[in-house]
């Protein structure tokens, strides 16, 4: 059905009303959102297997339903009057930029409450799971997932954006080869050398390795 009809929605592919239903019943089965992203992650973790070093990124993407006006359970987007929902995907590449596919998939609903403001007084008493943070840790738990699956034959690098550069995180990062664009001046090492200006486009947090140049 979706190989001959690639460009339409899946239940206006559907050949009658039948079809239609068990498309629906398919895509509402909590279930097979997992079972689909695990049989993808070990077809991911097969062809990592043949990289010598693979880039695994963290990135946050923005799903606008402003035309959805009936829809439930969005929240409030980056636009003024956009409303939707906030995808956060870590997927693998090889060093020359080839995917290798998607290891995690999160959805993030804010709450008009919490819109334009970075820092909540509330945060710290907000358990981990539920902060909107946590799509970094992860993006670090997928990391080390596929790590553990493909053994120690391959190298990997983990890219987390801005968002990331929180105190808990570069713990976590410090024991496994990272980059960070950082927020605030960081001190990686410890002589002066080390201290890079907060502009810097890119900081290296990996015990073996040197930070990058500005």
């Amino acid at each position: 059905m979706r190989m001959s009809t690639p460009g339409l929605a899946d239940t206006a592919a559907s050949s009658d009303d039948a079809e239609k239903r068990g498309v629906l019943r398919f895509m509402n089965d909590p279930s097979m959102a997992d079972a689909l992203l695990s049989a993808h992650r070990s077809q991911v973790a097969a062809r990592a297997r043949e990289e010598g070093h693979l880039l695994v990124i963290g990135d946050t993407t923005e799903l606008p339903f402003n035309t959805r006006h009936d829809a439930t359970g969005l929240g409030p987007l980056s636009g003024r009057n956009s409303k939707g929902m906030f995808a956060h995907v870590t997927y693998a590449v090889t060093e020359d930029r080839v995917p290798l596919g998607v290891l995690d998939v999160g959805f993030i609903v804010r709450s008009e409450a919490t819109k334009g403001k970075r820092y909540s007084p509330r945060r710290n008493h907000t358990p981990l799971k539920d902060r909107e943070s946590a799509k970094w840790d992860r993006t670090l738990d997928a990391a080390e997932a596929l790590r553990k699956e493909i053994g120690p034959g391959s190298r990997m690098t983990v890219v987390l954006d801005r968002e990331g550069d929180i105190g808990r995180l570069l713990e976590r990062a410090a024991v496994q080869d990272a980059i960070l664009r950082p927020v605030v001046t960081r001190l990686i090492g410890r002589t002066a050398d080390h201290l890079l200006a907060e502009d810097a486009l890119r900081v290296a947090i990996c015990g073996s390795s040197a930070p990058l140049p500005h």
